[in-house]
């Protein structure tokens, strides 16, 4: 009994790492990220499209529209050892952004939980 207790401790544990290193993002808060920023240089990348970026951004942040026909162009020729951040309204496009950096081999992303949505909640301002 103790030997399949531990066995399944220890396949519990493998499983465990294999899906905490399968996806290296990592989610920050809004009221984290000021943190961060003064912690670390970042590459803000706001991905939503232009209309909603003038609508109002953080204050540096680069806009890349998910949507756009070379959205997966224009991520490709960012470099990859600079850490980024990268949101999106709520946080649907930027977790997908996140996996394709990750996959063409950011080692550093962050995503903004909760998007801007959560960023202007916090009290937050934006820039246009």
């Amino acid at each position: 009994m103790k030997r399949v207790l531990y066995l399944l401790f220890l396949v519990f544990s493998s499983c465990n790492n294999i899906k905490s290193n399968a996806i290296a993002d990592q989610f920050v808060e809004a009221v984290e990220l000021q943190a961060l920023r003064e912690r670390e240089a970042l590459l803000l990348l706001d991905v939503r499209t232009p209309e909603e970026f003038a609508e109002g951004h953080i204050s540096g942040a680069v806009n890349i529209d998910y949507y756009n026909s070379k959205f997966d162009e224009h991520i490709n020729s960012l470099d990859t050892s600079t850490p980024v951040l990268v949101y999106c309204h709520s946080g649907k496009r930027s977790h997908n952004t996140a996996q394709k950096l990750k996959k063409i081999g950011f080692h550093t992303i962050y995503e903004l939980k909760g998007g801007i949505v959560e960023w202007i909640s916090e009290g937050f301002s934006t820039t246009r």
